[in-house]
């Protein structure tokens, strides 16, 4: 049967040491440590664990524990490297044992599996590694290598659930080897004992210890991270926040335009959770110290940062989901305050407005749109210093807030009446023409324009305002309703000024009657406007423009507004009288009294008064030109048609006259004896 290696190895030892010199056995126990070493840690790789390895071991150990007397430092050599061989060995079957623990309970969860006792987890074993230490550490307490021993003997004792004899053992540790290459981690380590039961002020000394000299930058950091919880749990909060902003310094990464950031997406899966454990931890910190003036503190004290933007922008979304309204609007305002100049500045100042139109502060959020035309409007030191692909991003917001601003004056001013309301809302509007004179919205602003003025009574300007929003500016919802609102407000203006107008304005004021007509044919104020803008060509004597729009003013009246078709043709019958054209005016007067006995009978006893002038006038003309005949005929025709008007008499006395100096004495005296029986009171 053959033997295992580690077994003939150390039989092979023992042999030559009977004939071998001190020295010669040094070297022969140091070959022999090595190899079973490796023999035993290598059986520990293998699938099917040989027992006897275990064996061979147990076998080194009690050889070493009887010989080396005459050399101390090969025998304490040797029980360290088997405490370490123990050690590793231990892991290794908890390991295992782990591996099995899982898998039968991966087949107690199997679909029809029947339940059983739950296995027991299983625990680390540490006692022979633990003995050995311990027997090294008694046999050789000065020894210079034991700083070693004494870190494997502590974790030896925390897996074992000893947490009490591993600190003690790890401040043995730090107070006999201040130098030890182990004095970081055991440091550390303590630390995190200290840690987790609760002695934060222990925790610190010892992570502050472990931060001395630091080889593994990632066990650094974890130091750093749990110093400054240590320095939270015990209310040092400005210590806390420095020891996470500083971690948080080490983890921005420069990007392509030179600036420090710290981008969640640029690191590992695993770094990117530790960064936002860091962040979470600093807002805390923060918070703790009393939010967002402290940050803005720390930064003016130790320099700006590039990366400001996502603390304060995650520090105010923590008191959003804690419903700190107050709380939230301060942080985003004071990123603002303390980066005005910052390209994201804008999108801070938006989020204050939203935040205090969600929970109706209508004064703070009135403010908070004020203070974003101001920081970064068009004339702000902000836009001056941006690019034009930058302003552009923020356009929306600011029209939005400029807007809202001004609409919140014009119902203010409406409810009121205040004067100085309506002060505010027309500068409001103008300041939004001033930025965005070409935006979309500038026709319906320069319309809310208009309203204001007239309800101020400042016709003329309302009547200008109308004008450019109705016919500079491309269709807009109320492009019609502001042509037609430039129409009333000029008449208006005209009332104001007690009719007295320039003919230039009144000229400009038919015209505008005649483009909105043009512009606006569907609209229903259409004839309205056309019969306003004729009676205004008509008060200036332009009687042909009057006739031209009273024409368009009729035909374009719906067949149920009788009235405004009748003084459209009335309107049309006077401008003609006024040229002296009475033929024409007799004609369109005939019309005119035909409408007026079916919509307006109280009228068409003048009208009718107006006709008979104008048929007079006519046959005047007509006698002045040498025709006697068709005049006599025409005044008799005036007599017949109209009899109870004031020139009929005078119109029968007329023609009679016009008979007689034509020869006609026979009809001249029946005419003369018709006026003397029918209008015996006639003064003729």
């Amino acid at each position: 049967m053959r033997r295992p290696v580690a077994t003939v190895v150390l039989t092979l030892a023992i042999g030559l040491a009977s004939c071998a010199t001190k020295q010669d056995l040094y070297v022969i126990e140091q070959s022999k440590i090595n190899d079973t070493v490796r023999d035993v840690l290598n059986s520990q790789q293998e699938a099917s664990r040989n027992p006897s390895k275990l064996d061979a071991l147990r076998e080194y150990e009690n050889y070493i524990l009887k010989h080396f007397s005459y050399k101390d430092e090969l025998k304490a050599e040797a029980l360290h490297r088997l405490g370490d061989l123990y050690m590793k060995m231990e892991d290794t079957i908890y390991r295992r044992r782990l591996d099995l623990y899982a898998a039968e309970q991966d087949k107690s969860a199997l679909p029809g599996k029947k339940s059983s006792a739950a296995p027991a987890r299983p625990k680390i074993d540490h006692g022979r590694s633990i003995a050995i230490y311990e027997q090294l550490l008694k046999l050789y307490p000065t020894r210079a290598a034991n700083d070693s021993v004494l870190y494997q003997l502590a974790k030896g004792w925390y897996e074992s659930g000893q947490t009490d004899k591993a600190i003690a053992i790890l401040e043995r540790l730090l107070k006999d080897y201040p130098r030890s290459f182990y004095r970081s981690e055991a440091s550390f380590r303590l630390g995190e004992f200290y840690f987790e039961s609760g002695l934060f002020k222990q925790a610190a000394v010892a992570y502050e210890a472990a931060m001395g000299k630091q080889n593994d930058s990632r066990l650094a950091e974890v130091v750093r991270y749990k110093l400054g919880w240590s320095y939270f749990q015990l209310e040092d909060f400005p210590r806390a926040s420095e020891l996470f902003l500083n971690m948080l310094d080490n983890r921005a990464i420069q990007d392509r335009s030179g600036k420090k950031r710290l981008d969640v997406n640029a690191y590992t899966e695993r770094d990117a959770a530790m960064l936002k454990e860091v962040i979470s931890a600093t807002l805390l910190a923060i918070d703790y110290q009393g939010g967002a003036p402290e940050l803005a503190a720390y930064f003016k004290k130790h320099g700006h940062r590039d990366y400001e933007e996502l603390l304060y922008r995650n520090l105010g979304d923590l008191y959003l989901r804690q419903e700190r309204i107050q709380d939230a609007g301060q942080t985003y305002a004071t990123f603002v305050e303390e980066n005005p100049l910052h390209e994201a500045a804008p999108l801070f100042q938006a989020a204050v407005v939203q935040l205090y139109t969600k929970a109706r502060w209508t004064d703070a959020a009135l403010q908070a749109r004020i203070t974003f035309d101001q920081k970064f409007g068009a004339d702000s030191p902000w836009a001056k210093r941006q690019d034009l692909a930058v302003r552009n991003r923020i356009k929306p917001k600011l029209k939005e807030a400029i807007m809202q601003v001004a609409q919140y004056y014009h119902a203010q001013a409406q409810t009121t009446k205040d004067p100085a309301l309506y002060d505010d809302a027309i500068k409001w509007y103008q300041r939004f023409l001033d930025q965005f004179p070409d935006e979309i919205e500038a026709g319906q602003v320069t319309y809310l324009l208009g309203e204001l003025y007239y309800d101020q009574g400042r016709y003329t300007d309302s009547a200008t305002a109308y004008e450019k929003s109705a016919y500079f500016y491309p269709t807009h919802a109320s492009s019609a309703d502001a042509g037609y609102g430039a129409i009333l407000a000029a008449g208006k203006a005209v009332d104001k000024a007690g009719g007295q107008i320039p003919e230039e304005v009144a000229v400009a004021m038919y015209e505008n009657a005649a483009h909105f007509a043009d512009t606006f044919p569907k609209d229903p104020h259409v004839p309205e406007v056309l019969l306003k803008g004729a009676e205004m060509a008509y008060q200036i004597k332009r009687y042909e423009a009057s006739r031209e729009l009273a024409k368009r003013a009729g035909s374009s009246a719906p067949s149920t507004d009788g009235r405004l078709r009748y003084l459209a043709q009335k309107l049309i019958s006077s401008s003609y009288f006024e040229e002296k054209n009475y033929t024409k005016a007799a004609d369109e007067y005939r019309k005119t009294v035909e409408l007026a006995q079916r919509l307006q009978p109280q009228e068409a006893a003048e009208l009718k008064r107006v006709l008979a002038s104008a048929v007079y006038k006519q046959m005047e003309g007509l006698k002045q030109e040498g025709k006697t005949k068709e005049a006599a005929e025409g005044f008799l025709k005036l007599y017949d048609e109209l009899p109870t008007t004031d020139v009929a008499s005078i119109a029968l006395f007329d023609a009679g006259a016009a008979l007689l100096s034509m020869g006609n004495t026979s009809e001249g005296v029946k005419t003369m004896q018709r006026l003397l029986k029918e209008n015996p009171n006639s003064p003729y």
